[in-house]
This record gives structure tokens, sequence and C-alpha cells, in this order.
């Protein structure tokens, strides 16, 4: 129908366990032409944390979400600072994407095309070099590549 397939992963969890829930999106920028601050990737933060297992059981059910983690995993699995996530990280499936709100996100904007960032679908980032690389780095750009990579491979240590 032309919708996109849209979760607002905060209206859901408070319609199953009410307040003390914020979803945090990583794509929050106001250019909201091609993705209307909506990603692959949501954090999710609890005023009880006690509940984290139950809400993380419950994500898994719902339809667009590919995996629900509690903090510890997300920063183990994800390679991500444990810190600086919520109680929960979720991440979408490849033609979903993951809201706040449906009143956070406005969808009329988009203008026609949505695009997604943040979700383990972007993860690989396809790379073409122009000149060889030293040998040090050959081995390591043979391998299954993340965006991360990129900053050894473009501006190795001297």
């Amino acid at each position: 129908n032309g919708k996109p397939n849209v979760l607002f992963v905060e209206d859901e969890l408070r319609s199953v366990f009410g307040s003390g829930i914020r979803v945090i999106c990583t794509i929050t920028d106001p250019y909201v032409v091609h993705h209307g601050a909506l990603g692959g990737f949501v954090v999710v933060h609890l005023e009880e944390p006690s509940r984290a297992d139950a809400i993380c059981r419950h994500c898994m059910t719902l339809p667009g979400v590919a995996e629900a983690l509690p903090r510890e995993i997300a920063a183990t699995k994800l390679e991500l600072p444990a810190d600086r996530l919520g109680d929960l990280v979720v991440l979408s499936t490849r033609d979903w994407v993951l809201g706040r709100t449906a009143e956070h996100h406005d969808l009329d904007m988009l203008g026609g095309v949505l695009r997604s960032h943040g979700s383990r679908y972007e993860e690989m980032v396809p790379l073409i070099l122009s000149e060889p690389l030293p040998q040090s780095l050959q081995e390591h750009a043979w391998s299954d590549l993340r965006s991360f990579d990129l900053f050894p491979l473009l501006c190795p240590a001297s």
C-alpha cells in the first residue's frame, strides 16, 4: 500500500507494560526527507530495570524485530560501550524501521521514500580502493568489514 513498515517501539511497549519506558532513536537529526528519524536500532530505558527480561521477550514477538538484547549482551555482541546504552537494545529486520512513538515521527515529511540506518543490514560496507593497501592491512581487508573498520584502512598508523 506504499506505507512504510514502522514499529513504534515506545507506543507498543507502553500499551503492554504501562509507563516508565522511554525509547531513544539513534537517528534523530531534523533532516527527515529520507528517514523520518526512523532507523534499525533503538535503545530502551526503563524506570524499573527488573522488567527488562519480560520486555525483551515481548519485543521478540513483534513484527519487524530481529533482535532484542539486554544492555550487557548488546554491548558485547555489537561492540558498543555499555555505559552509553539503555537497558535494552532493539534492532529491526531488513524491511522494517523502528521509531519512538507515532506522534514523535512525522511520516508525511518522507516524500515517498524511506531509507533506514543502524540495523545489522547496514554493517557491511563495500569498499573500492584506488591504490594497493599496505601488506599489514591486506588480510584484514579480505574479512567481513564493517563501517568502523574504515578508519584503520583509510588512515593507517605509520
